[in-house]
């Protein structure tokens, strides 16, 4: 849900190989640009080393400009399942032209958009000066070690949701809650309710912590890629909060 690489500003989808051979802007003493073709394959060696592998691999590239594709983008759809039904996503982003650090985002619920939109569980940081090279696979491991930590958590969860009853009066209060943190605008609290009390699947019949849970999710089916892995990433928090996590 919501998963993607956006690529509509002034970018193409690339293959991987094509990073390779990419002319690149000069070093400074302040500024060191990464190649995106290794940019690439740190991303793709540090799944290696948690025991990731991916599916299907996105990368796109801004137009040149003087000779250089400055702006990198890309997707990694992982193969393994971290909770049953849902799978990992890793998103990448760099640049060569100091508009962007190079960043990296794993979540079950990523965005990466070449308007500079990047949303993920987790991410991590690092600007193009010296030691850079040094600095991003441990940074890049510590990432997705801690996406992996708060998938225990997310299990413990949805556990917990599972196997709770929600009453009429509770769902009502915590709907008024997501919507003071903005998972959704206070006249969502209706639509929501009502798809808690008359759910369209009938596995979210019972009334429980989890199927207020998926009432939440479906309503934000109506909304945009990006607005949906924002308000997700939001709605996780208030549950985690309600359900003393």
């Amino acid at each position: 849900m919501g998963n993607k690489l956006m690529l509509h500003v002034d970018s193409t989808t690339v293959a991987p190989e094509e990073l390779e051979g990419l002319e690149m802007p000069p070093a400074t003493k302040t500024f060191q640009p990464v190649p995106h073709s290794t940019f690439h394959t740190l991303v793709g060696e540090s799944m290696q080393r948690a025991g990731l592998r991916s599916t299907n691999v996105e990368v796109g590239l801004s137009a040149e400009e003087e000779g250089i594709r400055h702006r990198y983008f890309g997707l990694w759809h992982v193969q393994e399942e971290i909770i049953p039904g849902t799978n990992a996503f890793i998103g990448a982003r760099q640049s060569l032209d100091k508009t962007m650090a190079a960043k990296v985002g794993i979540g079950s619920r990523v965005f990466v958009c070449d308007n500079r939109s990047f949303i993920a569980d987790f991410v991590v940081t690092r600007k193009h000066t010296s030691r850079i090279l040094e600095d991003l696979p441990g940074l890049i491991d510590k990432g997705v070690e801690q996406f992996f930590m708060n998938v225990e958590l997310q299990k413990q969860l949805f556990g917990r949701l599972k196997n709770s009853r929600v009453s009429a009066s509770r769902s009502h209060d915590i709907a008024v809650q997501c919507a003071y943190d903005k998972v959704i605008p206070f006249s969502k609290i209706p639509k929501v309710l009502h798809e808690f009390q008359e759910p369209q699947h009938t596995e979210f019949k019972p009334r429980n912590g989890w199927s207020l849970f998926n009432s939440f999710t479906e309503v934000m089916k109506g909304y945009a890629p990006q607005g949906q892995v924002d308000r997700s990433l939001k709605l996780s928090k208030v549950f985690m909060k309600n359900y003393g996590m």
